[in-house]
């Protein structure tokens, strides 16, 4: 299920521009009609111009690393870069990515980085609420940042939940990186998540989520709930 935590709009426009040539030829040779239009390579959708950065990070069980290119491609034909900055997997001895020291300073460093945008996790799995106390020492220093759109669920629960509370930033409870429709689509031993895809994150976006028939338990939920 997709929810979108403290919801909230990001839309996003991709301007085409068709470009057309004509000239004049000589009689001789016949005129040839020449297509200026990039073609798609493998597959690949043509993408005039970047809609933004994906920055992927991990702060949980380790990954596959070889699912990496799989996550660049897959964003790449939905017209987003990928930045691989915060992945710095050293794996423990009890499957987490890195340290709980290690994970905590990266998630810290991404959640203080101006430029991110979109931060995505790669996978869920445990390990992410042992950086509760790190985080919470880097409050005053990740709030001065700009608000980030956390997306990932499963362990990253945790994540939303100090973003939300503690920052007041919102964040999306969605698919992670490495296991969609999307992914699927690339690799088919890839069969977690086969009905969420990864658009489903950006129209969530840009369009938000409604829901039917709920119903307020209590007179603060009336307030909050619209017919």
């Amino acid at each position: 299920m997709m929810q979108l935590n403290n919801r909230k709009a990001v839309r996003a426009t991709l301007p085409l521009i068709l470009l057309f040539l004509s000239g004049c030829t000589s009689p001789s040779p016949p005129l040839v009609k020449k297509n200026n239009a990039p073609a798609e390579i493998s597959g690949q959708k043509y993408c005039s111009d970047q809609k933004g950065t994906i920055y992927l990070i991990a702060s949980s069980s380790q990954y596959d690393e070889n699912a990496i290119p799989e996550i660049e491609k897959a964003f790449s034909s939905l017209c987003y870069s990928v930045d691989q900055r915060y992945l710095d997997q050293k794996p423990t001895r009890l499957g987490y990515v890195n340290t709980d020291e290690n994970r905590a300073k990266t998630l810290t460093d991404a959640l203080s980085d101006r430029n991110v945008r979109y931060l995505w996790f790669v996978r869920g799995g445990s390990g992410a609420l042992n950086l509760y106390p790190a985080l919470h020492s880097s409050r005053k220093r990740i709030s001065l940042s700009t608000p980030k759109m956390i997306v990932g669920f499963s362990d990253v629960t945790a994540i939303h939940s100090f973003v939300n509370h503690e920052l007041n930033w919102p964040s999306v409870h969605g698919v992670v990186a490495a296991y969609n429709k999307n992914i699927n689509q690339i690799d088919k031993n890839k069969t977690l998540n086969l009905k969420s895809s990864l658009n489903e994150v950006f129209d969530t976006l840009s369009h938000g989520v409604d829901y039917s028939g709920v119903e307020p338990l209590n007179p603060e939920a009336v307030k909050t709930v619209t017919e």
